[in-house]
């Protein structure tokens, strides 16, 4: 069988994300079910980039130029994957903007913003932050006097930049990791709406 009849796997499977990006986009699908179908492809892309992804970026590094049984050597293929991986990312982005989110909001199921926030649910946040999110946060420093931080596989985290509000006698720092605790408490948190809508925040 000759190369030019046989497809890349990752390129093959990239399709296979796009066909399930394709349910999100379907009008005719549910829209709950059109948001689980995005969310899917988000989880898939995850693990495409550490398994498939990841073997090919070590074939590289080692010098491995031998070609796949399609023709395509290793930096060509992530070459190929950027490219598409890019063109998909998009999509997804468009498809939850453009449709689904004015669907969601259509039907009183908001993602908000702190800018969007009402008196009440700042309030709530406030509270929440200090009462739940803050026991469970740790900043980690980043200097030149220590390791850079582990970072957890597949975990959320925040680069921030600090200024000392007093002086300290500890070294100064101006760059810290937080790992937002998504395995812990919920990705997206309920705030108070009014009755029949429902509005969410990021963690």
């Amino acid at each position: 069988m000759t190369e030019s009849r046989l497809l890349n796997r990752e390129l093959s499977w990239l399709e296979f994300n796009r066909r399930v990006l394709e349910e999100a986009q379907d009008a005719a699908v549910p829209l709950l079910e059109r948001v689980k179908f995005l969310a899917i492809v988000s989880a898939n892309l995850d693990e495409f980039f550490m398994v498939r992804v990841a073997e090919l970026r070590r074939r590289v590094l080692a010098a491995d130029d031998e070609p796949g049984p399609d023709g395509l050597r290793p930096g060509e293929a992530l070459d190929a994957i950027a490219v598409r991986a890019r063109e998909l990312s998009s999509e997804q982005h468009r498809c939850f903007l453009d449709q689904l989110e004015p669907l969601l909001a259509g039907e009183g199921i908001r993602l908000l913003g702190a800018k969007d926030l009402t008196a009440e649910q700042d309030a709530f946040l406030e509270a929440y932050v200090r009462r739940t999110l803050l026991p469970v946060i740790t900043p980690l420093a980043i200097d030149p006097a220590h390791p850079f931080p582990y970072l957890a596989n597949r975990s959320l985290c925040l680069l921030v930049t600090l200024a000392s509000a007093t002086a300290s006698p500890l070294p100064p720092t101006t760059l810290s990791v937080i790992h937002i605790p998504s395995h812990v408490l919920p990705r997206f948190l309920a705030l108070p709406a009014a009755p029949g809508e429902h509005a969410f925040i990021r963690l």
